[in-house]
């Protein structure tokens, strides 16, 4: 399990390498039941970038830094430049932890749950400031989310009428400041769900929780969440 929710409710030495035989794969190949559960490509990525394959880093970051800003700016109404700080980070704590990396998880797993960890420091962070306190229900918000492309933000079309584009980013606003006052693990299990997508099972890998976990704090999350939109908390 990540770091920092124990309050949730509910490097080895070795012999010198004979230079007769060559060295093994720094990341041991799935295939050659060498226990990691890399495949091919991402084996190869890692071992790339651990040899210190610049192009290799920037390859890995192409690959994963757009879901991570999307989910960490999910998480919270952070400005676009906290969201971009925080992905600074992660990545920053990806290349300090590849030389320890074993392939112990899949290489987006990994990452997803070195992004939760960050994401779970920038919510405590914030989490003494003061928030309204919506009064908005949680279906209407949902609908208004997902009129806006899947928690995306983007302007309005230039022919919407400005009162109902205005509600809606009122309605947006107000989700995802709820979801940011919630526990860290709650806020989590419900934007990996509800706003990512994800499965349960999904889920589960990247926090190290069992499916039927997932689901229970995500019933606890959606129930919260109603009661702040309608005002009864």
């Amino acid at each position: 399990m990540p770091k920092g929710w124990e309050h949730d409710e509910s490097e080895s030495a070795g012999t010198a390498a004979d230079p007769s035989r060559p060295s093994p794969p720094l990341i041991p190949d799935l295939h050659n039941g060498g226990g990691s559960l890399l495949g091919e490509e991402d084996s190869s990525l890692v071992r790339r970038c651990r040899a210190g394959d610049q192009q290799a880093f920037a390859e890995l970051c192409g690959r994963f830094q757009g879901k991570v800003f999307r989910m960490l700016d999910r998480m919270a109404s952070w400005p676009r430049e906290t969201v971009e700080d925080l992905v600074q980070e992660v990545f920053l704590r990806v290349f300090r932890g590849l030389p320890s990396f074993q392939g112990e998880a899949g290489l987006s797993t990994w990452i997803h749950r070195i992004a939760v960890n960050v994401g779970i420091s920038a919510l405590r962070a914030r989490s003494a400031a003061k928030r309204n306190r919506p009064t908005l229900s949680l279906d209407a918000a949902r609908d208004a989310l997902k009129e806006r492309g899947r928690g995306g933000f983007e302007p309005a079309a230039p022919d919407a009428d400005p009162s109902e584009a205005l509600c809606i980013e009122e309605s947006a606003h107000r989700i995802r400041e709820a979801i940011a006052s919630l526990p860290p693990l709650w806020n989590l299990v419900l934007t990996l769900r509800d706003l990512e997508g994800r499965s349960y099972e999904e889920i589960g890998e990247i926090l190290g929780l069992p499916p039927g976990t997932v689901r229970s704090r995500l019933h606890r999350a959606r129930s919260r969440v109603r009661e702040l939109l309608d005002g009864r908390i």
